[in-house]
């Protein structure tokens, strides 16, 4: 995910290599509906009760949206107000950037969140409990309560999105930011509260709209990296 050359006005927009990878990843979640995601989530929940387990139930809320749309929030308005505190002209630009740079991660969470409810609802698939005490393994489209329904994963879509968002801002810690992202994700069918592709589509809708709106966002050749203290 490193830094794409300079983006011409009104090619941002990728859309031969949305298309593709949306194809490929439709094939990776319907091989895994079809043939990984029951027998998976039936082996899992018989080891629910080990301590690996429990390490990921227990992690497993840091991809709540509320800690990233916070922490983002924040970060827009602390650089807002920064931006318009009397300063040097070359502060207050760099605090301007700043702004705009934390809009773009809200974007990309709410873009994404959009996207992910709206194919829950239309999808209708049930969570794995449904699974466990009643034995149902269907989709029931728009028939649910938001809450029941699991594909795509919602923490998922957040959790990924915020660090894939942050891993452009701060590049050289992108390699963290990812890792968090996956251990997050990955603890959402390993605590059964979703199944394997539900994770597999949350996480490539937010990487795929992260890279959209970062797209969108440096159209006009202002990147959204931050220049790290060396490049100072």
């Amino acid at each position: 995910m490193t830094t794409d050359p300079h983006v011409l006005p009104g090619h941002w927009f990728p859309g031969r290599q949305i298309l593709g990878l949306t194809l490929a990843a439709s094939a990776v979640c319907w091989v895994c509906i079809a043939w990984i995601d029951r027998p998976l989530a039936l082996l899992l929940v018989d080891l629910s009760d080990t301590a690996a387990v429990a390490y990921f139930r227990s992690i497993t809320n840091i991809g709540h949206s509320a800690i990233w749309y916070g922490l983002a929030g924040a970060g827009l308005a602390f650089s807002y107000w920064r931006a318009h505190t009397p300063t040097g002209l070359a502060t207050t630009g760099e605090w301007q950037r700043r702004a705009r740079s934390f809009g773009f991660v809200i974007v990309s969470m709410g873009t994404s969140a959009l996207a992910v409810n709206a194919l829950k609802i239309a999808l209708g698939r049930y969570r794995p409990r449904f699974l466990f005490t009643d034995g149902i393994y269907d989709f029931a489209p728009f028939a649910l309560n938001i809450k029941h329904v699991g594909f795509p994963s919602g923490h998922t879509q957040s959790i990924v999105a915020a660090m894939v968002a942050f891993g452009f801002l701060l590049p050289q810690w992108r390699y963290p930011f990812w890792l968090i992202a996956t251990v997050v994700a990955v603890s959402r069918f390993i605590t059964t509260t979703h199944f394997a592709s539900d994770v597999i589509a949350g996480a490539f809708i937010a990487i795929t709209t992260a890279w959209i709106m970062r797209r969108y966002f440096e159209r006009d050749g202002m990147k959204l990296a931050w220049p790290s203290k060396s490049a100072s």
